[in-house]
């Protein structure tokens, strides 16, 4: 079980949809403050705007050297120790058309900060979002699935270490990336249907 409340967290993929929703609910449960890390800018939700312990660092990328020093500091001085991991994006062809730069693309933001830079950091409460694809495929989305096994993966050799790790393999969410009529009608069609982070 996770301990939200007295702790601050850092949250990447934070200015997506599924990062400010989950930052919502650090707040509401107690947390002391959250760092949001976006590689892009976007528009924080206005539930957020006026929240007094919250930080948004934008274009921050932490697969750059310079980034990643800045954030560490901060983390320090912020006395970070829980982190919700949503950062994720979508790179979709057949088999026949998946290649290394693709496989890349997605591995990157779902494993790439999580493999090299989480053990820097005292991150004692990690939530991870993954996905269900890493259990049942999704079609063409065999990068996507490999991507959140591998953080599966990382999530249970950190809990073999003592560390509370929670991994979540999600279905398709309803707001964010997943949000498109064509995962609509293929997540209805298989039974599943958009997941509301809010319910």
């Amino acid at each position: 079980k996770l301990r939200f409340a007295k702790t601050c967290w850092l949250v990447t993929g934070g200015a997506g949809a599924l990062g400010q929703v989950s930052v919502e609910y650090l707040f509401a449960t107690g947390t002391q403050c959250a760092i949001l890390l976006t590689r892009k800018s976007k528009d924080i939700n206005e539930n957020l705007k006026n929240a007094k312990s919250l930080l948004v660092l934008s274009f921050c990328d932490l697969a750059v050297s310079e980034d990643w020093t800045h954030l560490k500091q901060l983390a320090m001085v912020r006395e970070v120790s829980g982190l919700v991991h949503s950062a994720g994006v979508t790179e979709d062809a057949s088999i026949l058309n998946q290649n290394p730069s693709l496989l890349r693309r997605v591995l990157s933001p779902k494993i790439g900060f999580a493999h090299d830079r989480m053990g820097e950091l005292p991150l004692t409460e990690q939530l991870l979002y993954s996905s269900v694809a890493s259990l049942i495929g999704s079609a063409g989305q065999s990068n996507y699935a490999a991507a959140n096994g591998a953080l599966d993966g990382l999530a249970a050799k950190l809990q073999s270490s003592g560390i509370n790790v929670l991994p979540i393999q999600y279905g398709a969410w309803a707001v964010g990336m997943a949000a498109t009529e064509i995962v609509r009608k293929a997540t209805e069609k298989s039974g599943m249907g958009l997941l509301n982070p809010r319910e």
